[in-house]
């Protein structure tokens, strides 16, 4: 967006500013790149404008002169308004100026002083013909070059702002056929704020402070309902949820906290994931079932922090591609906000101020196209006055492109923005009572703005996204230890809550790189530490000897429980040897320190042998602990008893046939031996 001023006496003013401390986004190469040598003597910026003035009027300027500006001129001149959104691009940087109008000068020394620094008047038109004017009697955007000159007429310092001008307008009232919608989007969002050890991370402690990035932007919310300007806001889950924790400790940080709860009260807010997401890059990864697990939890953690409802039917898509789309599309949601170049382009000579309808694997969305040029125009090294002045002249810009037609455009900056806060008031207040645009939320947009006639959408070819900073393996061992971890403690042990946050952040997109490939596998191994840690906090002992003197018997178990809290486990007895009549399993609430289980057991046999006692988890996915007991049976089983007496019973009746049988033989024998008696 911004660029050069190409004119000579600008090489002086890059030096000028960095002496004096004053930055301009757009200005002249350095001394060092075009050969000046000697230091600038003065330079100007702006530090107010008046946002719009009506023809007839006189425009206002707050100007800050540094340096020594005796014998100076600070000189405006006025070009011809500007024809298309290009030409007024092009002209921030001082290029294709139209025709001059006027030329007003007026001694920099003998500018008043006022709460803004120097005060310059000037009025648009003069009434006699003669009074020093811009000759500005049409409504337009003018581009205004802003100098200081020496008495030789060369430039000392200068920038490019415009005027806008529009006619005579009742306070808030339209000064065209239809305004133009803003929908002006606000992320207010930072990176993790809790580090993989649970420690804070100062660095966005300080972004969340009133002096700090995020602090700024909140800062500025109470200009904006002050205003009455309705916003759209995108707070991240994971920041807003840490923010409500830190701010316990770090009292200073709450101020913006609650100015976020209570804009959220008043504007609408959009859904997000918990943690930033690149949706693409997980479901090419084999990980998209994640990502409604992560707008659930953001969901959550937003309605339940911010004390609101938070908008199920609009979410911002970036980056976007047909999974990101079906995953929306599975929550319910149908209308998008997506970036420019994330679909096909069409041709026009008109800034795209439209929803376009957006087709993808059969489902149909309404897409607000964000206006990236627009965010841009917020950024950079500018004064804020000059960059918010730049900022609503193109909102005027486009307003006059077609007056009549009901169009509308939406400012989506990076999540990362850093708006000073009185950059924001400034635009706030610029927007206020606008003649030309009107401030609306995204879902205002969508209701009163008409789709675009271009037809159906399409998204742009996709390209690989990057893999994530965790592998899918490595995320599913992570879960089924959280899944074992809940079953053991129960879901709201804080080993669980803070396990599960750290799945939640470990697929977070913000992780590049090996450095990120660390963050996010340190946030996984913090559940399988908690889980380490009530493992080797059960135990039973690791070796001893019991003596069964009856054939029914109770064996006792005893469990140590060091993990200070209760606990759930299942204790498992294995013997070939034993009997178990109410069963070799007993699941167990461990209370801490020792527990002793007993069991029934019926010995199937006497003599030495092992008994394995095992403690897991309820489901079976962890083990706490094996141990062995040596059991030594002293009785004879029934098994036993009844064999013996068998075989003794079998014996005696083979004795007495077998003696029968002898007998018989023998008497027969005899019988024989004896031979015919005589008397035959």
């Amino acid at each position: 967006m911004s660029g050069p001023i190409r004119r000579a006496s600008g090489t002086i003013a890059a030096a000028a500013l960095a002496i004096a401390g004053v930055g301009l986004g757009v200005l002249a190469p350095s001394a060092v790149e075009t050969g000046a040598v000697d230091a600038p003597r003065a330079a100007i910026s702006l530090v107010s404008q008046t946002a719009w003035t009506e023809l007839g009027e006189t425009l206002t300027l707050g100007l800050r002169l540094d340096g020594d500006v005796d014998g100076l001129t600070v000189q405006l001149t006025s070009h011809r308004a500007i024809e298309s959104r290009v030409d007024f691009e092009q002209t921030i940087g001082g290029d294709r100026l139209r025709a001059t109008l006027a030329t007003v000068e007026q001694a920099a020394i003998a500018l008043p002083v006022g709460p803004d620094g120097r005060v310059l008047q000037v009025p648009l038109t003069s009434g006699d013909g003669v009074a020093p004017s811009l000759s500005i009697n049409r409504e337009g955007v003018y581009p205004l070059e802003v100098a200081l000159v020496d008495s030789a007429g060369n430039a000392v310092d200068e920038f490019v702002t415009h005027v806008v001008a529009v006619p005579p307008t009742e306070p808030g009232a339209s000064a065209i056929g239809s305004p133009l919608r803003v929908a002006w989007i606000w992320p207010v969002t930072a990176t993790p704020a809790y580090q993989p050890n649970g420690a804070v991370d100062s660095e966005v402690v300080e972004e969340l402070g009133p002096a700090g990035r995020v602090g700024e932007i909140t800062g500025a919310l109470a200009d904006a309902d002050a205003a009455a300007i309705p916003l759209t806001l995108v707070p991240g889950p994971e920041t807003v949820q840490s923010w409500a924790s830190i701010e316990t400790t770090e009292a200073d940080i709450g101020s913006g906290l609650a100015a976020l709860r209570s804009a959220a009260q008043s504007n609408q807010t959009l859904r997000s994931p918990y943690i930033t997401l690149d949706p693409e890059s997980l479901d090419r990864a084999g990980l998209g079932a994640t990502i409604a697990p992560e707008y659930a939890a953001g969901t959550d953690a937003l309605n339940e922090t911010l004390e609101i409802r938070v908008d199920p039917r609009t979410a911002i898509a970036r980056p976007v591609g047909p999974a990101t789309l079906d995953r929306l599309w599975e929550l319910n949601t149908d209308r998008v906000i997506v970036e420019p170049e994330a679909l096909v382009p069409t041709s026009s000579k008109f800034t795209p101020a439209a929803p376009a309808t957006l087709a993808s694997e059969g489902h149909v969305f309404s897409a607000a196209v964000a206006d990236a040029q627009l965010a841009e125009v917020l950024t950079g090294d500018a004064p804020v006055a000059l960059r918010a002045q730049w900022f609503l002249s193109t909102l005027a810009v486009i307003a006059g492109e077609l007056p009549n037609a009901t169009r509308g455009v939406v400012v989506l900056p990076e999540e990362s923005w850093a708006p000073p806060q009185e950059l924001l008031a400034i635009v706030l207040e610029g927007l206020a009572d606008n003649p030309l645009v009107v401030a609306v939320d995204i879902e205002t947009f969508f209701n009163t703005v008409p789709l675009a006639d271009d037809g159906v959408r399409e998204l742009t070819p996709p390209q690989i996204p990057p893999p994530p900073a965790v592998s899918p393996a490595r995320f599913r061992e992570a879960e089924d230890r959280l899944v074992a971890l809940r079953n053991l403690v129960g879901r709201d042990d804080p080993r669980v809550l803070a396990g599960e946050r750290s799945l939640l952040v470990s697929l977070s997109s913000v992780w590049r790189g090996a450095a990120g490939v660390r963050q996010a596998n340190a946030e996984l191994a913090t559940i399988g530490d908690s889980l380490s840690g009530l493992v080797s906090g059960v135990a039973v002992p690791e070796r001893r000897t019991l003596t069964l003197t009856a054939r029914e018997a109770e064996i006792p178990v005893s469990i140590q429980n060091n993990t200070g809290r209760p606990i759930r486990v299942e204790v498992t007895l294995t013997s070939d040897k034993l009997l178990f009549p109410n069963g070799s399993s007993q699941i167990l609430d461990l209370p801490p320190r020792n527990t002793t289980a007993r069991f029934a057991v019926e010995a199937r046999a006497s003599g030495t042998f092992p008994l394995l006692v095992e403690v897991t988890s309820t489901d079976g996915r962890v083990t706490f602990s094996r141990s062995q007991i040596t059991i030594r049976s002293a009785v004879v089983s029934n098994v036993g008893i009844f064999l013996t007496v068998g075989a003794i019973l079998f014996l005696a009746i083979w004795w007495f046939r077998h003696e029968r049988r002898r007998r018989r033989v023998e008497t027969a024998a005899a019988i024989v031996d004896a031979g015919p008696s005589s008397d035959e």
